[in-house]
């Protein structure tokens, strides 16, 4: 993988023809799908962890704060 990584990725070469591993893409997506639906299902909304880099990009209501958003 890394060699392919250092000489194709992102590169002229890095194109539909390249060799696909199928079975391993029909794993990922399946892993995918599951992941989606277990997270949708859960009666929780998922939440960031305080010491998330991307929790200061969330907005306020995503992070549980119980201040109400500021009107624009």
């Amino acid at each position: 993988m890394k060699a392919w990584h250092t000489r194709h990725y992102h590169a002229p070469s890095d194109d539909l023809r390249q060799p696909m591993d199928r079975e391993a893409a029909a794993k990922f997506v399946r892993l995918l799908s599951d992941l989606t639906l277990t997270v949708a299902n859960t009666p929780a909304r998922p939440r960031w962890n305080d010491t998330s880099f991307f929790r200061r990009f969330a907005a306020p209501a995503a992070l549980g704060d119980a201040r109400p958003e500021h009107p624009h």
